[in-house]
């Protein structure tokens, strides 16, 4: 039996693709979209991804800026509670400043000079050997400039 492929009215796509867009940059979420146009999360991701493929450097410009302005919001919100002692704005205000770091590219490499990185990242050793070593240091708590010190006996 033939696969019956829906035709879609390509006006209705650019327009749902368009409200797609418009809710986003007004901070709706995926989920939320997706309810609202009655599609799934994957239909409003693909349409946002399309939407963005035709977005000029200016446009995108002005969208970071959009979602630097709502961190900033949503900071001055949070912060004088966060400072008082509300532990609920202090992990609201944290988690603001994560992502207005990730945004702006202030994120920290990871260490490459940490003891466990480097007992995990031993080409030598087998995946195996990796785990044991990795656990050894983890219980051992005992090194010597990075090498751990295992007692003889």
């Amino acid at each position: 039996m033939a696969q019956v492929i829906p035709f879609n009215d390509p006006a209705a796509s650019l327009e749902r693709d368009r409200r797609v867009f418009r809710l986003r940059l007004a901070g709706g979420s995926v989920r939320a979209i997706a309810e609202e146009l009655g599609c799934s999360t994957d239909e409003v991701e693909s349409a946002l991804a399309r939407s963005l493929g035709a977005v000029t450097p200016g446009m995108r410009q002005r969208a970071i800026q959009l979602e630097l302005d709502r961190l900033d919001a949503l900071q001055k919100a949070h912060y004088d509670k966060a400072c008082g002692g509300d532990i609920d704005a202090t992990a609201i205000s944290l988690k603001i400043m994560e992502l207005r770091a990730k945004m702006l590219g202030l994120m920290a490499p990871q260490r490459s000079d940490d003891v466990l990185g480097r007992a995990l990242a031993d080409k030598h050793e087998s995946t195996t050997d990796r785990i044991r070593r990795a656990l050894d240091l983890i219980v051992s708590g005992k090194e010597i400039d990075g090498e751990v010190v295992k007692e003889d006996g």
